[in-house]
Protein backbone atom coordinates (compact mmCIF):
# COMPACT_ATOMS: atom_id res chain seq x y z
CA UNK A 1 0.00 0.00 0.00
CA UNK A 2 1.80 3.52 -1.03
CA UNK A 3 -0.02 5.38 1.72
CA UNK A 4 1.40 3.05 4.77
CA UNK A 5 4.45 4.90 6.16
CA UNK A 6 5.04 2.73 9.41
CA UNK A 7 4.33 -0.81 9.64
CA UNK A 8 6.00 -3.59 12.08
CA UNK A 9 8.36 -4.96 9.33
CA UNK A 10 10.09 -3.46 6.71
CA UNK A 11 7.93 -2.44 3.67
CA UNK A 12 9.16 -3.88 -0.08
CA UNK A 13 9.11 -1.84 -2.94
CA UNK A 14 6.24 -3.20 -5.29
CA UNK A 15 8.47 -4.32 -7.87
CA UNK A 16 10.30 -6.64 -5.17
CA UNK A 17 7.08 -8.02 -3.23
CA UNK A 18 5.80 -9.28 -6.70
CA UNK A 19 9.04 -11.03 -7.85
CA UNK A 20 9.10 -14.41 -7.99
CA UNK A 21 5.17 -14.02 -6.24
CA UNK A 22 2.54 -17.26 -7.05
CA UNK A 23 -0.44 -14.94 -6.54
CA UNK A 24 -0.89 -11.28 -6.15
CA UNK A 25 -3.96 -10.53 -3.90
CA UNK A 26 -5.40 -6.46 -4.11
CA UNK A 27 -6.60 -5.51 -0.81
CA UNK A 28 -7.22 -2.16 -1.19
CA UNK A 29 -8.30 -0.02 -4.10
CA UNK A 30 -6.45 3.10 -4.32
CA UNK A 31 -5.50 4.49 -8.21
CA UNK A 32 -2.16 3.13 -8.28
CA UNK A 33 -3.48 -0.27 -8.19
CA UNK A 34 -6.59 0.27 -10.23
CA UNK A 35 -4.12 1.76 -13.05
CA UNK A 36 -1.36 -0.73 -13.14
CA UNK A 37 -0.42 -2.16 -16.40
CA UNK A 38 -0.82 -6.55 -15.95
CA UNK A 39 1.59 -6.98 -18.63
CA UNK A 40 4.63 -5.68 -16.75
CA UNK A 41 3.15 -7.27 -13.32
CA UNK A 42 3.10 -10.61 -14.72
CA UNK A 43 6.43 -10.36 -16.02
CA UNK A 44 7.70 -10.15 -12.39
CA UNK A 45 6.03 -12.73 -10.90
CA UNK A 46 6.61 -16.72 -11.12
CA UNK A 47 2.88 -17.74 -11.57
CA UNK A 48 0.35 -15.49 -12.99
CA UNK A 49 -2.65 -15.68 -10.51
CA UNK A 50 -4.65 -12.49 -9.45
CA UNK A 51 -6.91 -12.01 -6.59
CA UNK A 52 -9.18 -9.19 -6.56
CA UNK A 53 -10.67 -8.63 -2.98
CA UNK A 54 -11.93 -5.33 -3.85
CA UNK A 55 -13.90 -5.78 -7.35
CA UNK A 56 -12.17 -2.87 -9.14
CA UNK A 57 -10.00 -3.95 -11.57
CA UNK A 58 -10.40 -4.46 -15.29
CA UNK A 59 -10.54 -8.11 -15.03
CA UNK A 60 -10.69 -8.81 -18.75
CA UNK A 61 -7.91 -7.03 -19.36
CA UNK A 62 -5.77 -8.71 -16.70
CA UNK A 63 -7.13 -12.29 -18.08
CA UNK A 64 -5.85 -11.01 -21.76
CA UNK A 65 -2.09 -10.79 -19.75
CA UNK A 66 -2.41 -13.81 -19.30
CA UNK A 67 -3.43 -13.82 -15.50
CA UNK A 68 -5.77 -16.72 -13.57
CA UNK A 69 -7.93 -14.22 -11.86
CA UNK A 70 -10.53 -14.03 -9.11
CA UNK A 71 -12.89 -11.99 -7.79
CA UNK A 72 -13.98 -11.83 -4.12
CA UNK A 73 -17.81 -12.48 -3.79
CA UNK A 74 -18.26 -12.86 -8.11
CA UNK A 75 -18.30 -16.01 -9.45
CA UNK A 76 -16.58 -17.55 -12.50
CA UNK A 77 -19.71 -18.58 -14.15
CA UNK A 78 -18.48 -22.19 -14.61
CA UNK A 79 -20.76 -24.26 -12.92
Amino acid sequence: DPYVKQFPCPLQPLEEALRDADVAVLLVDHRDFIDMDPAPVGSLMRSRVLLDTRHCLDINRWRAAGFRTSVLGVGDGRE
